[in-house]
């Protein structure tokens, strides 16, 4: 199969061809060439396409046939027209060569954000954001209904909950570890007792491979992605006191009501025979290799 993947050099991006590459015929479109600059003795084709500016040639799309969309950007820092502009008006550019080339197989990376929080989400849950950057997930998610509808492009599109695994130099797990490293302190929002079920990035990918090999891609469908366990911020914490070596001061930061916020993943567990095996304690442990401790 041959398979188109934005956001080749991030994170998600890079472990995700690792995986495929053996298997299937890859293109790693990223704006940077440096950050794939690992799959250049491979046969891996690279190109640095600005997908914003809408760069992407039909000819970069010839004989494709699925692409894998996680380019974007996961901040919720920037001004929301960057984030519009980043994480809607890109998609709406690869849609939109999709379109026009046949390419009828599509996959979204989204997110837990589109939901809010407060509760135990499902597919059918209303969704409700909290925060701008699940606002612009959402309104590429609509993009991929518009475009099934009007030129048959189906999409899978993946919500995942917060990824974590080496080299991930963002989310919960990072922060935790990289404050021990710098100040031997954490800081936790809240109580710390907010709930969380984050996917470690093998457990991530090996979801999208079931994906690229099982699907059917009859209907633009939407899938939720988490982890194995469920855990407590102070759960986490807990783990990397025991992992490691030294002492830490673990600071709560008062701020207003700090809810749960998971994923129900049965409907992908049904759908892609996948299921998430990587615990939270091998997972940091992993993790914590990348760091002096």
């Amino acid at each position: 199969m041959k398979i188109l993947v934005t956001g080749a050099g991030g994170f998600i991006g890079k472990n995700l061809i690792r995986r495929l590459k053996n298997k299937h015929q890859i293109i790693a479109l990223e704006k940077n060439r440096k950050s794939t600059k690992e799959f250049k003795d491979d046969d891996v084709r690279v190109e640095e396409i600005d997908l914003l500016h809408n760069e992407l040639s039909p000819n970069f799309l010839q004989d494709t046939d699925l692409v894998v969309h996680l380019a974007g950007n996961p901040s919720s820092v920037p001004e929301f027209h960057t984030l519009l502009l980043d994480n809607v008006v890109t998609t709406d550019n690869v849609l939109a060569l999709c379109s026009r080339v046949g390419i009828k197989k599509f996959i979204l990376a989204s997110t837990i954000d589109v939901y809010g929080t407060g509760g135990i989400f499902s597919e059918e849950d209303t969704p409700r954001p909290s925060n701008q950057y699940g606002l612009s997930k959402l309104f590429a998610e609509e993009l991929c209904r518009l475009y099934d509808h009007n030129f048959g492009v189906k999409s899978i599109v993946l919500r995942f909950a917060s990824v974590y695994g080496p080299d991930n130099k963002k989310g919960l797990f990072f922060t935790l570890l990289d404050g021990i490293q710098k100040n031997n302190c954490v800081q936790l929002s809240g109580t710390g007792e907010q709930k969380r079920n984050s996917v470690y990035i093998d457990d991530l990918v090996d979801c999208i491979e079931a994906v690229v090999e099982r699907c059917d891609f009859r209907n633009t469908e939407i899938y939720n992605v988490a982890g194995k366990e469920i855990f407590s911020l102070n759960d986490a914490v807990d783990i990397l006191k025991k992992k490691l070596n030294v002492d830490f001061e673990a600071q709560y930061v008062p701020v207003g009501k700090m809810e749960d916020s998971l994923l129900n993943i049965r409907k992908a567990k049904q759908k892609f025979d996948w299921e998430p095996k990587i615990s939270l304690k091998d997972g940091v442990a992993v993790m914590m290799k990348n760091f002096r401790l």
